[in-house]
């Protein structure tokens, strides 16, 4: 090979090697905590999005909305024209948004926010590169992310999970349950009082769900390369069961009549269905 011909395959070489890992902006090494409070509405809902960062919106016990997030920013110069943009929408819902200068955020730049208020009720709330935690509020809650993981806990009211390379867990949830994820494993555990339905979906992870008294209607579980496991269901709510899969008609403990479809679905991971006793 000529002298000019391996010097063109070395430059093409460490151009795709650069594509393929090098970032073409420095570390996010400036950070700063801003702290802001926002008069509270009691029964409105929160209205989040950020990006590189978590979100952790819990009940606690406080007068007003406080809110902690952490900068992180290439430059202290950028650091310091961002603004961190938190207001009231018309039907009061709280929106909280991040407004980084000249043109957006850039390579590792970005933004966490824990929030602490009385009460809320719906949740929309969005991150990448995050985890979001949400804890004792009440309304539907959308929550999504990616490389992160969803936990809920104390939620009156129905949750969508959606994440990727994330663990999702909901516990304590009084209305239905929707999670979808990838390469993460779920853990869903229903109020006494949720007669669901559930809607469950991953990939090279487990699921671990518990149901109460009140669930009922019928529910579809499978799983590839994986086992199937139920626990504390009668004989006659199990409709089929096989190594993988089952169908079960489930019926409340509590007499209501319920007609839904739930199902949960997994590869490469196993699969426990546990009804807990009233």
């Amino acid at each position: 090979m000529s002298t000019s011909r391996r010097l063109t395959c070395a430059v093409l070489a460490t151009s795709l090697t650069c594509l393929a890992g090098c970032n073409m902006w420095p570390q996010a090494r400036f950070k700063e905590t801003r702290q802001l409070m926002v008069s509270h509405e009691p029964g409105t809902g929160v209205d989040i999005q950020t990006k590189n960062g978590a979100i952790d919106v819990r009940v606690a016990q406080v007068d007003s909305v406080e809110i902690d997030a952490h900068l992180k920013a290439i430059t202290q110069e950028r650091l310091d024209l961002t603004d961190v943009v938190a207001s009231r929408l018309e039907d009061g819902t709280l929106y909280l948004r991040v407004d980084w200068p000249e043109g957006g955020r850039r390579g590792s730049e970005g933004c966490s926010f824990d929030i602490r208020l009385p009460d809320a009720y719906g949740a929309n709330l969005e991150s990448s590169n995050g985890a979001i935690t949400l804890v004792g509020i009440s309304g539907e809650a959308k929550l999504r992310t990616s490389n992160g993981k969803i936990r809920v806990e104390n939620h009156d009211g129905n949750v969508l999970a959606d994440t990727s390379n994330g663990y999702v867990e909901l516990a304590q949830i009084t209305g239905a349950a929707t999670v979808d994820t990838s390469n993460g494993a779920v853990r869903v555990e229903l109020d006494d009082a949720s007669s669901g339905p559930l809607s469950i979906k991953t990939s090279n992870g487990s699921v671990h769900v518990t149901v109460g008294p009140a669930f009922a209607g019928e529910l579809g579980a499978r799983t590839s390369n994986g086992r199937l496991k139920l626990v504390g269901f009668e004989p006659g709510e199990i409709a089929e069961q096989g190594r993988r899969n089952c169908r079960l008609q489930a019926e409340s403990a509590l007499g209501t009549a319920v007609d839904s479809t739930s199902s949960v679905r997994s590869s490469n991971g196993s699969i426990t269905l546990t009804r807990r006793g009233g």
